[in-house]
């Protein structure tokens, strides 16, 4: 492939590059560089300039998958997981969809680690989901279990009084008076995600 013309986007982060064929690419300023294209850009004697035609190719492919994954996040945080699926439903083959991804992470748009955090956070203050439960959500959003096990680790939450608010909301102010009814809220409560042994002890406390 011979490029013909290598113009620098606005934002100045782009290349866009014009083929011999008449064909238009745009790619990175980094892809640019480790192609030698980069220095055409300033210097026009240098066109036109042959390069490798399947990597200006998959470069263009790759800014093209980062721009759409940047759409996506734009509409709120996604975990690592969760992007690649809707890439690859869009069409990008995986190979595109991970070179797109590692830039991303690179650039810190992408972080699972303090997205699990802040999600973790967020649902168990908003729901008031005991850690079993919250493990499974978290699970389901695409998190692995050593970033979630991280996530627990590097958030304060205090677990007794998750757990008294909730039951403070589902009794409402009435403590069950049947052993049937108690082991209903206490059934409840383990759905919540808690432990039977938690739910007992703060339980206990409401009856004392």
């Amino acid at each position: 492939m011979f490029i013909t013309s290598a113009l620098l986007s606005k934002g100045g982060k782009e290349v866009h590059l014009k083929t011999e064929d008449g064909l238009f690419y745009s790619i990175s300023v980094p892809d640019a560089k480790i192609c030698g294209i980069y220095d055409a850009v300033t210097d026009n004697s240098l066109l036109p300039l042959e390069t490798d035609g399947e990597f200006i190719e998959f470069c263009s492919e790759k800014l093209k998958c980062i721009h759409y994954a940047a759409y996506l996040l734009s509409f709120g945080d996604k975990s690592r997981k969760a992007l690649l699926f809707k890439l690859k439903t869009k069409g990008f083959d995986k190979e595109l969809c991970e070179a797109a991804l590692e830039v991303l992470e690179n650039s810190g748009l992408i972080n699972d680690e303090s997205l699990c955090a802040r999600k973790l956070e967020s649902i168990a203050k908003s729901k008031l989901y005991g850690p079993r439960r919250l493990k499974s959500e978290l699970l389901s959003k695409g998190f692995s279990s050593d970033i979630i096990d991280d996530a627990f680790d590097s958030v304060d939450l205090d677990f007794d009084d998750l757990l008294e608010q909730l039951i403070t909301k589902l009794i409402r102010g009435n403590m069950p008076e049947t052993d049937k009814e108690l082991l209903s809220l206490k059934n409840k409560l383990a759905r919540y995600g808690y432990d039977y042994s938690s739910i007992d002890r703060l339980l206990k406390d409401f009856s004392d």
